[in-house]
């Protein structure tokens, strides 16, 4: 909800992070963050991930396998010429 209502001012700023992300072929380290439920630190049962990855990481996921699913289209009915 918090993305959705600030999506006027954040919109740019976000396009500038993925068009660099998608040209450096990086994804941001801070994007990725996971960390460890521990129980009785004896368990080895007791270390599972738990991935908490922030919601614009989860955006920018969709935007990827938007993007793919467009390329694909294209290749498919030979709509981009090869200079493209």
């Amino acid at each position: 909800k918090l993305i959705k209502s600030m999506s006027i001012s954040i919109s740019e700023p976000l396009a500038l992070i993925f068009n660099q992300c998608i040209e450096n072929a990086v994804f941001p380290d801070k994007w990725k963050i996971a960390l460890f439920k521990i129980g009785d630190e004896t368990d080895p049962n007791n270390y599972q991930p738990i991935s908490l990855l922030p919601s614009i990481s989860k955006v920018f996921e969709r935007f990827i396998l938007k993007l793919n699913q467009l390329q694909s289209f294209f290749d498919s009915n030979n709509l981009l010429f090869k200079s493209q």
